[in-house]
Formats: C-alpha cells, structure tokens, sequence
C-alpha cells in the first residue's frame, strides 16, 4: 500500500523547492532539490528490487528505520544500471554530477557555488545570475527525474486513446493516455521522444501492450460515454463528445490520484490474504465437495 509513498514525497519536495526559490530562498530550494531526487530515485530503485520478492518485508524495514540505508551512490549505479540506454537520454552523463552539485547545499558549498556569490553580492534581493542558476539546476535534476521514470515505463512514449477501446475502466498503469502523452512529449522534447520511441518500438513490453490494445474494437462516442458511472460533470447541455471526454478523464485521474496519495500515507495497511493459505483452504474445500458428490 505504501509503494507510492517515496514517489509522493519527492512531489512534496518539488513543490516546496519552487515555492521556496521564488521568494529569494535558494539554497533552502536546492537542499529541498536534492531531497526530492532522493526520494524519486530510490522511489524506482525499490520498484525494481520488489518486482519478484515474496514479500515488501526489506522495504518495510528500510521505510521505518529498522535497517541501514543503502549509500545513495550505490543506489544510483545500481538505478543507472538497471536502465536501458537510448539515445539522447542525459541521465546517464548527468545524474551524478547534479546530485554532487546537491550535495553542497546540505553540507558545504564551494566558494563558487554560494549563493551570495552567485548572486553578486548579500543584497536581500534575487538577481538574474541566482534565478537562472537555481532555474538551471531544477531543469536538469528534473530531466534526470524524468528520465528514470520514463526508461523505467517505457510504455509512456507511446500514449493511446485508451477511452476509444475501454471506455473509463481501463487497466491501470498499463496505458498511457493521449492527455498525459502530450505534456510528456513537451517535457522530453521532440528529438529525445523519437529516440525513445526507435529504441523501445520493438522491445517487450511495450510492443506487446500495444498489440494487446489493438486487440480491442473501438467503442462508439455512446459506448464511451455509457461506461461513465459517475454523477456526471456539470457540464452545458450542447456539449460536444470532446469536452464530456475531457471533464470525465480529468474527473478519472483525480480520483485515481487521491487514492494514491492516500495509500501512500496509510500508517496501518490491510493486510492481503496469503495466497498459499487461500489455496490450502480451497484444495481442502474442492476435496470434501468431490467426496461428498461421489
């Protein structure tokens, strides 16, 4: 259930980082910076190591201090390791040097990295060579961020009209819709997106999510809608099957956003049945039931 907790963090942190540098506060908004990249990358660093565990009991562990953290530069080669390597891609170069960089606004900056410096002087007062400084290093540690999380679901270089084959129940995380595939292809930029798109058009799995969502026949504008469950959006009468998709998507990803920052804060989590001891009792059942019958 906590599996989006270090994920949401780094969001926190993000937010605070712009907040905190647009009133004058940088060198809090870099230490800010470099929590936040902690948090994304180990976020995708516990993903890779639980995807054939039996259990999230080491993360549990690590999560509540029970354990030593891993050092953080271990951490990064084995991220940095894990990642297939396209062309264009700037995390591999960039990473280490960015969080080095970090570093210093959470223990000893250099003279040339003061912020009083770089800002030419200790007027309480931004000046263009901070805002462009501190805008320089959010714009690469963000691309680093992007990076890692879009090698790590390749799938999101290749949005699809998923409402045209699922209406408003499609599988989750599987697909990425032509909404958010808009905003990720400006964020990557259009040279960095084709190359993305060359490497991973022939690789499992996204090649064969696609095949599968080919699979599907398109719904009718009607079939869309009537997948809608929800109270409907308040909305003009005469509006068109565009905008009743868009009020409803954005509806959709609202709701499956809170839920995930809900779980993620959960202190005490239900606890999922053991499947071994769900299929003991099963056995056990199906057993007395052909008894029984013969």
């Amino acid at each position: 259930m906590n599996l989006g907790y270090l994920y949401c963090e780094s969001l926190n942190a993000l937010r605070q980082v712009v907040i905190c540098a647009v009133n004058g506060q940088t060198h809090a908004a870099l230490a800010a910076l470099r929590s936040s990249l902690e948090a994304m990358v180990y976020h995708y660093w516990w993903r890779r190591k639980l995807f054939l565990a039996d259990d999230y009991e080491a993360f549990y562990n690590w999560l509540f201090g029970k354990e030593r953290n891993t050092r953080f530069g271990a951490v990064i080669t084995d991220t940095l390791n894990d990642l297939p390597r396209p062309e264009h891609a700037v995390v591999f170069d960039e990473l280490q040097p960015v969080y080095s960089q970090l570093c210093s606004y959470a223990h000893k900056a250099t003279l040339d990295e003061a912020i009083t410096r770089i800002r030419g002087g200790n007027v309480r007062q931004q000046s263009d060579h901070e805002t462009i400084y501190w805008l320089s290093m959010l714009g690469m540690t963000q691309r680093c961020m992007l990076d890692i999380a879009i090698l790590s679901n390749p799938h999101a270089l290749f949005p699809v009209d998923i409402y045209r084959k699922f209406g408003f129940n499609p599988p989750l995380g599987v697909f990425l819709d032509q909404f958010s595939g808009y905003y990720v292809g400006k964020a990557l930029g259009e040279s960095a997106q084709s190359a993305y798109r060359e490497h991973f058009k022939n690789i499992d799995p996204p090649s064969t999510q696609m095949a599968w969502y080919e699979e599907f026949p398109d719904l009718t504008d009607e079939e869309v809608l009537a997948t809608w469950h929800e109270e409907a959006p308040n909305e003009p009468s005469n509006s068109s099957f565009e905008d009743k998709l868009l009020r409803r998507a954005a509806s959709m990803k609202a709701k499956v956003r809170a839920m995930l920052w809900s779980f993620s804060y959960m202190q005490d989590t239900p606890e999922m049945p053991d499947i071994r001891e769900l299929v003991r009792i099963l056995g056990e059942t199906l057993s007395k039931d052909t008894e029984q019958s013969a």
